[in-house]
């Protein structure tokens, strides 16, 4: 995400984040905030509980942070019709799918066809995307040996989607 984004036209929109979240992912501290708050995007934080009143089209982007309790898991299915609808119509979805960790949650289906296998535990993963802000100066050996860096694969994954660590 940056500051500032274009939007149709050529014109600049601020960002507005959705953070869907239950729990602290990992016991980390709330990661995904301290992020957005470090480079000023503003954001609201809401508990899965409620996902259904919420009126996505107020924002630009969606994240799921990974390792939620099954709860978090649960809603969000109940609420996927909306959030692929949501994407199809221009929507970011940022979604951390590392689950079966701490908060014991799983979670099988994201937008649209997207599939979750699980539990697949694996020590390395490989970036796809060198070219991405987010991937800038790390090498295949920033993801390697982290416990278990993945829990699991994706199939059915949507043909507009970009992979970034695989």
């Amino acid at each position: 995400l940056h500051p500032y984004e274009h939007g149709s036209g050529g014109q600049q929109i601020t960002p507005k984040v959705l953070l869907i979240e239950d729990a602290d992912s990992w016991a980390t501290g709330y990661q995904n905030e301290v992020v957005l708050n470090s480079l000023n995007i503003p954001y609201t934080r809401i508990y899965s509980n409620q996902l259904a009143q919420t009126d996505l089209y107020q924002y630009t982007h969606i994240i799921i942070p990974s390792d939620q309790p099954q709860a978090m898991y649960n809603n969000l299915d109940l609420n996927m019709n909306r959030i692929t609808g949501w994407v199809q119509d221009g929507g970011s979805f940022q979604f951390n799918g590392c689950d079966v960790g701490w908060a014991g949650g799983h979670w099988t289906y994201g937008p649209g066809s997207l599939a979750h296998v699980y539990p697949v535990y694996r020590q390395q993963n490989y970036i796809k995307a060198p070219d991405h802000p987010i991937l800038q100066g790390m090498t295949n050996s920033n993801f390697y040996n982290w416990n278990y860096v993945s829990h699991g694969y994706f199939t059915n994954v949507p043909a507009n989607s970009r992979t970034l660590l695989s």
